[in-house]
């Protein structure tokens, strides 16, 4: 579980740094990061999973890749701007 929820000041570059060591994440909550702008990740566990982006409103672009039916819940209320692309 990665829970980021009101961490407004969470800027692209550190998300993605710290994002390449964790590879088994079932749980990202951003609510609230509302200064990220971008957001990729890559869902390898099996079933079960969620993506709360709440409020993240300057989010543009989400890349989501996962293992079939890892991903259960994906919740982007809020997030006006963005273009998902799921592979």
């Amino acid at each position: 579980i990665l829970n980021l929820f009101g961490c407004w000041a969470m800027i692209n570059l550190s998300m993605e740094n710290f994002l390449v060591s964790m590879k088994n994440l079932r749980f990202i909550i951003l609510s609230g990061c509302y200064v990220l702008t971008r957001f990729r990740y890559e869902f390898r566990c099996e079933g079960h999973g969620m993506l709360d982006a709440l409020g993240c409103s300057n989010l543009r672009t989400m890349e989501i890749r996962c293992m079939e039916n890892a991903l259960d819940e994906l919740i982007l209320t809020g997030c006006r701007q963005i273009q998902v692309r799921a592979c």
